[in-house]
């Protein structure tokens, strides 16, 4: 919980070194969004603690600046249209045609953001010169857009040093959606179908068709283990 802060004192000392230490900052960042299925397969099993730590270890630090930006203004924006939203739900649960009105305001908080992080990346991309026309196009998808306009960015200029960042990210989300049902997340029987569904539905992009390299490390750090649906 954020009211942490009042009692704890690692919550106090790791608030002051949010504003403090950039380094730190930017890990934090990255952690909870570009690198949030990243460290949830490491937690899960399917990447080693070396393999996590290099994938920061890929952006040169002008990158990681840009990209910790531009994850913190899609948040940002997130947020800002949630609290826009409240005073338009309150007022459309007491119009006189609250159904119309409730599915306009949905389609306004979950269409809103994507256009504005398109618009806003795009603008960022031509002042910093910099091509940012697959993560513009990434960030409008609604919801996940947040999570997968970043890594989308990363895959396409690091090429295979991206590849696993994005896989997890997809991954990450498909086990998000699989929680539906009691007992679903990381590999549970409703994640490995909705996965599977995808790879097979598919034919716009042969991200959800990737199949990842398992590295020597890996293999030995867990010996024994089928890597060929991680």
């Amino acid at each position: 919980s954020p009211l942490k802060i009042f009692w704890d004192l690692d919550a106090q000392l790791n608030a002051w070194r949010m504003l403090s230490d950039p380094d730190y900052r930017r890990t934090q960042i990255l952690e909870r969004t570009t690198l949030r299925g990243l460290k949830q397969a490491k937690a899960e099993g399917h990447v080693s603690d070396s393999e996590y730590a290099q994938a920061l270890a890929v952006l040169p630090g002008s990158d990681l600046r840009l990209y910790t930006l531009m994850q913190t203004g899609y948040f940002a924006t997130s947020r800002a249209v949630d609290l826009a939203t409240v005073p338009l739900a309150v007022g459309a649960a007491s119009s006189s045609h609250p159904l119309e009105a409730g599915a306009a305001v949905l389609a306004f908080n979950t269409l809103t953001p994507g256009i504005v992080r398109g618009l806003a990346t795009a603008v960022v991309g031509r002042v910093a010169k910099k091509d940012l026309k697959r993560m513009a196009l990434s960030s409008t998808i609604p919801v996940a857009g947040t999570y997968l306009a970043v890594p989308a960015q990363i895959r396409r200029e690091y090429k295979e040093s991206g590849d696993e960042m994005m896989h997890y990210s997809l991954r990450s989300i498909v086990a998000g959606l699989s929680k539906v049902r009691p007992h679903g997340g990381w590999g549970s029987d409703l994640e490995e179908k909705i996965w599977n569904m995808g790879k097979k539905e598919s034919n716009m992009s042969k991200i959800n068709n990737l199949e990842l390299p398992v590295s020597d490390e890996r293999i030995k750090r867990y010996p024994g283990k089928d890597f060929s649906s991680a």
